[in-house]
C-alpha cells in the first residue's frame, strides 16, 4: 500500500512520540522504585542508628561487655523489642546483626545472603567504638503499605503516559495537517502552471521555509507569465518584421511581372538590398536563438580592447563622416585593457553600437568613445548627441524588436535586434551593459568587463 506524505509524517511523529513516552515511563518507573527503595533504606538506617545508641546505653549497664547477648538469640530478640519499636523490630530483626569491636558476631544471622549489600552503624561509648550494628539492604520493598503506594504510583504513571500519547496523537494530526496544507496548495499550483495557467498564485501565510517556498513559487509564476507574454509578443513582432520586407518584395516582383515596372538595374539593386536586409534579420534571429539555447561557448582568449577599438574606430570614421558626425576617441589608458573574450564577437558588439549611433545621431553630431580602467574592471562608454531617448524607453532598449520610433527606425533600416545582440554578447563575456541619457543630448551605452588576471 502506497502511503502519502500525510500518513508518513503522521507515523513518524507518532512513532517518535511513542518511543519517547515508553522511554520516559520505563525510566520513571525504575527511578521511582529505586528512589523509594533508597528512601526506605535510609529510614531503616535511621532506626538502626537510634537502636545503636540505645544498645550503647545497655552495654554500659551490663558492665561494658557483650556477653549478655552473645549466643543468646532470645536475649537478642527481647533486647530489640525492649529498645526499639515493635513494628520496626519485626521488619529489621532478620536483617540485622550485632558485632563486637573486632568484627566478631555477637547476635543475629551469621550469613549474608548472596548479592545483598550490608551497611554498618557504629556503637560508641565515650567516643570509643565498642561494636557494630550491621544491616542487610532490602532488595525490594516488602511492606504492604509501601507496595500499595508504589503500585498506585505506577498505575498513575501509565495513565499519564496514555493521556500523553492520546494528546500527542491529536497535536501531531493537527500539526501535520497544518504542514501538509501549504504543500497541497503548491502541488495544485504546480499542476495549474503545467496546464498553462500562469496567473496562478499562492497566498503566503507564514514566515517559515514553507512561506519562502510559496514566495519562490509566485516568483516562478511571475517569470513564466512574463516569459509567455514576451514569447507571444516575440512571435508577433517577428511575424510583423518578416511580413513587411516580404510584402515589399512581393509587390515589387508582381509589379514587374504585370509590366507595371521595368526590371531595370535600379529595381534589381533595390530588391537585392531588401533581400540583404531580410537576410540580416534572419541572421540576427539565429544569433539570438543560439545564445538563448546556451550553445555559445564561454570565450577564453586574451583580447586587448584598446587595440580592437583603435582598429574598429579607424575603419568606422569614414562611415561617420558620411553624416558629418565627429568621432572623439578617449582611449588614453596608460596600460592595456585585456579581458577574456572572443575577438569576433567583441568586434560585432562595438560595430553594432557604432552603427546604432550612426543611424540615429543627427547630422553634424558627435560620438564619443571612451575606455578606462576602474579597479579590476574595464569600462567602455559610447555616447552620442541628439536625438535623445525618453525615460520610459530606457529600460526597454535591450528588448528584442523594440524601437523608440517604429516608423523612423524602419526608415533608417534598423531591425530592432542590435542592442539585444549586444546584451547577449556582454553577458557571454561576464560583463554588464546599461543605457542612459548622454551629456551630449543623445544616448550613452556603458559597458563593464572584468579584466584578465
Amino acid at each position: 500500500m502506497k502511503l502519502n506524505i500525510l500518513a508518513k509524517l503522521f507515523l513518524v511523529v507518532l512513532l517518535a512520540t511513542v518511543l519517547v513516552i515508553v522511554f520516559m515511563v520505563t525510566f520513571m518507573n525504575w527511578s521511582f522504585r529505586q528512589g523509594f527503595t533508597d528512601y526506605q533504606h535510609q529510614a531503616e538506617l535511621a532506626q538502626v542508628t537510634v537502636l545503636g545508641e540505645r544498645l550503647a546505653q545497655e552495654y554500659q549497664r551490663q558492665g561494658q561487655d557483650w556477653n549478655f547477648l552473645r549466643n543468646n538469640p532470645r536475649g537478642w530478640q527481647s533486647t530489640l523489642l525492649k529498645l526499639g519499636e515493635a513494628a520496626a523490630v519485626r521488619t529489621l530483626s532478620k536483617r540485622i546483626r550485632l558485632r563486637d569491636r573486632g568484627g566478631g558476631l555477637v547476635s543475629g544471622s551469621a550469613t549474608v545472603p548472596q548479592g545483598i549489600i550490608s551497611e554498618r552503624v557504629s556503637i560508641t561509648v565515650s567516643g570509643t567504638v565498642v561494636g557494630w550494628l550491621e544491616l542487610d539492604r532490602q532488595p525490594i520493598v516488602t511492606d504492604e503499605i509501601a507496595n500499595s503506594f508504589m503500585e498506585q504510583q505506577v498505575i498513575n504513571i501509565y495513565l499519564i503516559a496514555l493521556f500523553a500519547t492520546l494528546l500527542s496523537l491529536c497535536i501531531s494530526l493537527i500539526a501535520v495537517r497544518q504542514f501538509i496544507g501549504p504543500l497541497r496548495k503548491l502541488i495544485g499550483g504546480a499542476q495549474s502552471l503545467a496546464e498553462g495557467h500562469f496567473a496562478t498564485r499562492i497566498t503566503v501565510s507564514s514566515n517559515d521555509e514553507l512561506g519562502e517556498l510559496a514566495e519562490r513559487f509566485n516568483q516562478l509564476a511571475d517569470f513564466l507569465q512574463r516569459t509567455e507574454e514576451l514569447r507571444g509578443q516575440w512571435i508577433a513582432d517577428i511575424s510583423h518584421e518578416l511580413r513587411t520586407p516580404i510584402a515589399i518584395l512581393r509587390s515589387e516582383i508582381e509589379a514587374m511581372l504585370d509590366g507595371i515596372r521595368q526590371p531595370d538595374l535600379e529595381r534589381i539593386r533595390s530588391l537585392h538590398a531588401d533581400i540583404l536586409s531580410l537576410g540580416q534579420l534572419v541572421d540576427d534571429l539565429y544569433q539570438l536563438s543560439l545564445s538563448d539555447a546556451g550553445n555559445v561557448e564561454k570565450p577564453d582568449a586574451a583580447v586587448d580592447l584598446l587595440s580592437l577599438l583603435h582598429d574598429l574606430l579607424g575603419a568606422f570614421a569614414t562611415r561617420l563622416q558620411e553624416k558629418n558626425i565627429r568621432l572623439v576617441q578617449q582611449l588614453d589608458s596608460p596600460e592595456a585593457l585585456i579581458i577574456r573574450g572572443d575577438h569576433t564577437r567583441l568586434h560585432q558588439l562595438f560595430s553594432n553600437l557604432l552603427e546604432n549611433s550612426y543611424r540615429y545621431t543627427e547630422q553634424n553630431g558627435t560620438v564619443i568613445v571612451r575606455a578606462r580602467r576602474i579597479d579590476q574592471d574595464c569600462q567602455i562608454t559610447v555616447a552620442d548627441s541628439s536625438p535623445g531617448v525618453p525615460d520610459s524607453a530606457l529600460p526597454r532598449l535591450f528588448d528584442r524588436l523594440f524601437r523608440v520610433d517604429q516608423s523612423r527606425s524602419r526608415m533608417l533600416g534598423g531591425s530592432g535586434l542590435g542592442l539585444s545582440i549586444c546584451k547577449n554578447i556582454v553577458k557571454i563575456h561576464s560583463g554588464q551593459i546599461s543605457a542612459g541619457h548622454s551629456p551630449l543630448g543623445g544616448l550613452i551605452i556603458t559597458l563593464t568587463f572584468p579584466l584578465k588576471v
